[in-house]
């Protein structure tokens, strides 16, 4: 469609929209009635929404401030094991491989 093409419909849009018959007073108070009840349910909203924020920020920085998570909490070589699609018999007994691997380490030394 081009430019001149899209302008026409648009008249003829416009031209049926103002001849169309428009609703009856009932509808009209009906739909009046809803627009307030639409409009006043985002307010409410909003404000749950801005405690839920206020919460998570706060819970965020609560996280922080206590030092959660803590660099070195979980070995590097666990995240390892995870990352590279360990079965699942290796995940389970961890705690015994990072046992094993400690005390190879202070044998060898």
């Amino acid at each position: 469609m081009n430019e001149r093409q899209m302008e026409a419909l648009a008249r003829r849009a416009r031209a049926l929209l103002e001849t169309a018959p428009g609703p009856d007073a009932a509808t009209r108070a009906r739909l009046e009635a809803a627009r307030r009840r639409a409009l006043a349910a985002p307010a409410r909203r909003r404000i749950a929404a801005g405690w839920g924020a206020a919460v998570a920020a706060g819970l965020a920085a609560a996280a922080l401030w206590l030092g959660w998570p803590r660099p070195g909490a979980v070995p590097a070589e666990a995240l390892e094991l995870v990352v590279v699609d360990a079965p699942p018999e290796l995940i389970e007994e961890l705690d015994f491989f990072l046992w094993l691997e400690e005390t190879e380490g202070r044998d060898a030394g």
